[in-house]
């Protein structure tokens, strides 16, 4: 399992809530540390190690092709983008799915109340993995209309539904008003 350290800044337990391969990191922190991860809100994560997981790279291809307009419209297409950026992603990219070439943990081993969410016009690998991941966690589910993997670009006022939901499972119930990692009644963690 790779190295997960939480920075001694944290005061006391938070709830985490993190979109793609980062949620696969909050997960592996709520693994290593459950004394300090109150609640998971993951988003679309890429279990890719897991059983359900798509393994045919041409159906991924064609999926993720099918939306790669979406994702240019909002960072640019890659030709806009200088080569320097686009060779730290691919490198970022590549990093990500050799931490978990292997099973990082397991997933009963996620044992903090937990929201898995999808964007309900997500490619179909992801939905399904969402919709696997969330029985394998016994977590609830969390589906945003319209939205797809990037809500939080997209659909921002339904993904920060998912947050306060996220936060809310871990028994604060008026979500970040009441998280005491919050630095305001409309702050954020």
């Amino acid at each position: 399992m790779p190295t997960i350290s939480l920075p001694s800044l944290v005061i006391g337990p938070l709830s985490l809530w993190a979109t793609a391969s980062v949620a696969n990191v909050a997960m592996m922190a709520a693994v290593r540390r459950p004394d300090l991860v109150l609640s998971l809100g993951l988003w679309e994560p890429p279990v890719d190690w897991a059983p359900w997981w798509w393994r045919d790279p041409s159906r991924v291809r064609a999926a993720l092709a099918s939306v790669a307009h979406k994702y240019s419209d909002r960072v640019g297409p890659p030709s806009e983008r200088p080569q320097a950026l686009r060779d730290a992603e691919r490198a970022a990219t590549k990093a990500d799915r050799r931490a978990t070439e292997s099973e990082p943990f397991a997933f009963t081993d996620v044992r903090v109340p937990t929201v898995c969410g999808k964007g309900a016009a997500t490619w179909e690998f992801q939905a399904e993995s969402v919709d696997h991941l969330t029985r394998a966690l016994g977590a609830e589910s969390f589906t945003l209309p319209g939205a797809w993997h990037t809500a939080h670009w997209h659909h921002p006022e339904g993904f920060a539904a998912f947050v306060r939901r996220a936060v809310a499972v871990a028994g604060f119930p008026s979500g970040l008003d009441d998280h005491p990692g919050a630095r305001s009644s409309s702050g954020l963690c």
